[in-house]
């Protein structure tokens, strides 16, 4: 019985400090938001540019297919029954309202978060982060801060 309780103890105290860690890391974005120091201003607005540039320019190689696929698709399932419903109404409703931000942001977040987690991943193997710290930067504010700039930036549009 003791070995059960003890499961369920060392199992909750785990995901209590999971759950703290996830709020403290949640609290130090904020606030990196909210203070600008001037250390690093460059740096951080050039990676906002290339987070930008990488999530939304070079992902529409990969989108652009998909949305054609899937609305020709559609379109051909539309002529089947286009004399039931009002088919121009519908199509926008369930294309560009529905379906269109839905296949969108799950593509770009299968794209770059395997790419933001291998960047960082590449960064702790070659000690970059210490890098970053031994130069005085917060590395918070210079690696996990754009990707939220552009994760809040992408998903506002």
């Amino acid at each position: 019985m003791d070995r059960i309780a003890g499961h369920f103890g060392r199992k909750t105290l785990t995901s209590f400090h999971r759950i703290l860690n996830l709020f403290a890391f949640t609290y130090r974005m904020f606030t990196s938001i909210i203070t600008n120091p001037k250390e690093g201003r460059i740096l951080v607005r050039r990676i906002v540019l290339e987070q930008v540039y990488f999530t939304a320019v070079q992902a529409l190689p990969i989108i652009i297919p998909f949305a054609l696929i899937i609305g020709s698709m559609l379109i051909f399932q539309f002529t089947r029954v286009s004399g039931q419903y009002d088919l121009g109404k519908t199509a926008v409703l369930l294309i560009v309202r529905e379906l269109g931000p839905i296949i969108t942001a799950l593509l770009v977040i299968l794209r770059s978060a395997t790419a933001v987690t291998i960047e960082i991943s590449y960064m702790t193997v070659f000690h970059e982060i210490e890098a970053i710290e031994m130069t005085g930067l917060d590395p918070m504010r210079i690696i996990c801060l754009p990707r939220l700039i552009d994760t809040l930036s992408f998903y506002r549009l």
